[in-house]
């Protein structure tokens, strides 16, 4: 029979907290592809969540796809690419950074072998938010078509 003594060192199950189930992180690329950085980045980081990374690697993801935002802005004023090629082109080479922070977390949670989570609901928060953002991006560069009189 245990000791008191060692009671406050039994494990409890409630302490136990496993993992949340992760989801592809190729998946991000789907809202990525219409919403650019900003939907990458909500993607990438609730991923990264999921899979318990620091928060220091969290915010680097986050200044990655703020860069990416960045990035996207420059092309539209300078070069003058349309705002889907600028966006798209951006998003995904913020993706491509923020990937580099999941692989390794994401293949040993693979490991484990738990089943896949659905990117549905955090899929179209990416889309609708990475949308809206880029046309935010477009209004402030552009401005209003005709003008504002």
């Amino acid at each position: 029979m245990p000791d008191q003594r060692d009671a406050p060192f039994r494990p409890v199950l409630q302490d136990h907290r496993p993992p949340s189930p992760a989801f592809n992180p190729w998946l991000v690329l789907i809202p990525t592809f219409f919403g650019g950085s900003v939907a990458a980045t909500i993607g990438t980081v609730a991923l990264a969540q999921r899979l318990g990374l620091p928060r220091r690697a969290q915010a680097a993801m986050v200044a990655v796809g703020g860069l990416g935002l960045l990035v996207a802005g420059v092309l539209l004023h300078q070069l003058d690419v349309s705002p889907a090629a600028g966006n798209r082109l951006a998003g995904f080479a913020a993706f491509a950074v923020q990937l580099g922070f999941l692989l390794g977390p994401y293949r040993r949670w693979q490991a484990t072998g738990q089943e896949s989570a659905t990117f549905l609901h955090t899929g179209l928060t990416a889309l609708v938010i990475g949308l809206a953002s880029n046309l935010l991006l477009v209004l402030v560069v552009r401005g209003l078509p005709g003008g504002v009189a």
